[in-house]
Parts: structure tokens; C-alpha cells; sequence
């Protein structure tokens, strides 16, 4: 998806008009409905203040990493970060897989990738002499709800993985790869919009504001597959 085509999928997944956001951001309608044709790009600073108002990360409409624009502050920032690491597999998600493929979220865990091991090693903080190899850990991920948006992205990018050896051997790779690749790429959206903080040193788990964009907001991607696993 081209920034155009992420900001448009953002700006209706919040359900407002190309007026709304240009009245958010201050950004004139007429670049507005540009920038989601296509026929204008984005500077950084335009970018930053339309992730603002659609609650997104600068990385969600980008899908890259500007210097200075990588922060740890929410979940988002973190799905951020780990769907940077799993796509370019330096880290790989694990577990009992079952008949569909799929892992469920009680089982998943993460490890990193063994081409890393003559590199790094795990070495306790106060026995720097002590090292173990990485292929002998696994991260434990103690939170339900990234345990959930891991399943999912797992199940989506094992078909969009698939898909993308099927279309090597194909003649119109493109038939083959287009839909689940804007499957793909819709799925990691949801996932990067943030929910809540990730500082809990006052041992609470705080929300993120949401602007109140309206009372009847559509079923997000992430939302619909969740209720299908669950069915």
C-alpha cells in the first residue's frame, strides 16, 4: 500500500471525511484528497500531524522508520517494532502449531534468529563470563493481548508466505498476490493502533485517548479476524 492508500484506510477506519482530517491537521482539503490519490506526497512534518489526528503511528502510514520518529510509548510502538523484526526475520514466532497451521495464542512465543548466534549471546547481568547461546531461548510473552495480534499476524503472514511461492511458479503472479497482500498489509495497520501505554510502573495499564470521531465506528480487519477464531 502507498502512503496515500494507508492514510485513506486510516482516515475511513475512523469513519471522517477528507474535510475532517484537513480541519484536524490544518492541512488544505485539496492536498488532503492528494496525498490519498496519489497524486501528491506527503512531506514528513504533514505525515506526523495526520498520524496524530488519525491516532496512529508515523510508521503506520509510512512503513518505514524516519530518524527520530522510532518511540516506545505504547502497544502500538511496540507491534511496530516486533512486525519490523518478524518481516525481516530476525525474529521468528514459535509454537505447537495445529492441523490449520495456525498457533494458538496460549502457545506462541518468540525466538530469535540462529544466523545471530556466533554474534550474540545471553549472559546473566552480574556473570558477564557466563554466556548461552542464543537457539537456547525463547522470549515468553507475558501479555494476552499481543499474545492475540501475534497469532493473528502469524496466520496471515504463513498464507501471504504461501501465496508468494504459489505466484513464483505462476503466470499472473500479481492475481495470486495482490488480495492477500493488501490482507496483509491491512492486518498490520490494526495492529499498530495503539490502545494503551506501556508504562506500568505505577502498576496500572494505562489507555491511550481516542478522539470521539463517531459513536457507530466500522469493524476493524483485526476485530473480524479475532470473532472468527473465536467462532
Amino acid at each position: 500500500m502507498t502512503i496515500g492508500e494507508r492514510i485513506r484506510y486510516c482516515r475511513k477506519r475512523v469513519n471522517i471525511t477528507q474535510s475532517k482530517l484537513a480541519e484536524l491537521t490544518e492541512i488544505h482539503p485539496v492536498s488532503i484528497r492528494k496525498y490519498e490519490t496519489n497524486k501528491m506526497q506527503p512531506q514528513p512534518a504533514q505525515i506526523k500531524r495526520i498520524a496524530v489526528a488519525l491516532g496512529v503511528s508515523y510508521y503506520v502510514l509510512t512503513g518505514s522508520f524516519e530518524p527520530g520518529s522510532v518511540v516506545l510509548e505504547t502497544d502500538g510502538d511496540l507491534m511496530s517494532l516486533l512486525i519490523v523484526l518478524l518481516n525481516s526475520k530476525v525474529l521468528l514466532i514459535d509454537g505447537k502449531r495445529e492441523d490449520d497451521y495456525h498457533i494458538l495464542p496460549e502457545n506462541i512465543h518468540i525466538r530469535v534468529n540462529t544466523l545471530l548466534a556466533p554474534y550474540f549471546g545471553i549472559s546473566p547481568a552480574d556473570e558477564a563470563n557466563s554466556i548461552l547461546p542464543l537457539s537456547n531461548f525463547e522470549l515468553a510473552i507475558q501479555n494476552q493481548d499481543i499474545r492475540n495480534k501475534l497469532s493473528c499476524w502469524d496466520a496471515v503472514y504463513n498464507e501471504w508466505e504461501n501465496a508468494s511461492v504459489i505466484a513464483k511458479m505462476a503466470k499472473d503472479p500479481a492475481a495470486i498476490l495482490d488480495d492477500v497482500t493488501r490482507r496483509k498489509e491491512m492486518l498490520e495497520i490494526e495492529l499498530q493502533c495503539s490502545n494503551y501505554y506501556l508504562d506500568m510502573s505505577d502498576g496500572v495499564q494505562h489507555p491511550v485517548p481516542k478522539p470521539n470521531y463517531t459513536e457507530n465506528q466500522p469493524e476493524s480487519f483485526l476485530s473480524s479476524l479475532l470473532k472468527k477464531k473465536e467462532d
